[in-house]
């Protein structure tokens, strides 16, 4: 029987660095993106698919409060259930303490069909240079199993395409 295990790869970071015009920093609150988590997730567990949440620091995903916006939706009804999808991933999967990056070896990451990077801002600060995450996909890539990441979102449609 094959795994029916996807690994969920996250951002540990709940801020960005924003550089203004004068050259001066701010930090700006943000993690990963609601609909483009909640969007993938659904058509995951709809096919079969156990989820396994993953960051570089084992802590509480953070969601990008600008996410959270009705001007996202077609309805407030379908954001409560992406906000209730995300509550009942805290209780059945885990999602509010991930797994760390580094304790994900070889042998586990045999029992994973592929790997999901949801998009946001937040990844930008931490994902493309963390050697852990980097390890885990070269894997993936070496025996030829589906990674998938997804950065922008269609108003009304999700950026999530079949």
């Amino acid at each position: 029987m094959t795994s029916k295990k996807v690994l969920i790869a996250l951002s540990s970071r709940d801020s960005v660095t924003v550089t203004r015009a004068d050259g001066s920093t701010r930090q700006q609150e943000t993690g990963f993106f609601l609909k483009e988590l909640a969007q993938p997730l659904l058509r995951l567990l709809d096919a079969g698919y156990t989820p396994v949440f993953a960051n570089a620091d084992g802590s509480a995903p953070a969601m990008d409060p600008l996410s959270d916006s009705a001007l996202w939706y077609l309805s407030f009804a379908e954001r409560a259930r992406e906000k209730a999808l995300l509550e009942r991933m805290a209780t059945e999967h885990g999602f509010a303490s991930p797994l760390r990056f580094a304790a994900i070896d070889d042998g586990m990451l045999q029992g994973f069909s592929g790997v999901f990077v949801p998009g946001g801002h937040a990844p930008m600060e931490d994902l493309g240079d963390d050697r852990e995450l980097g390890r885990i996909l070269g894997w993936f890539h070496q025996q030829r199993l589906p990674v998938r990441s997804l950065s922008a979102v269609e108003r009304g449609g999700g950026g999530c395409s079949r």
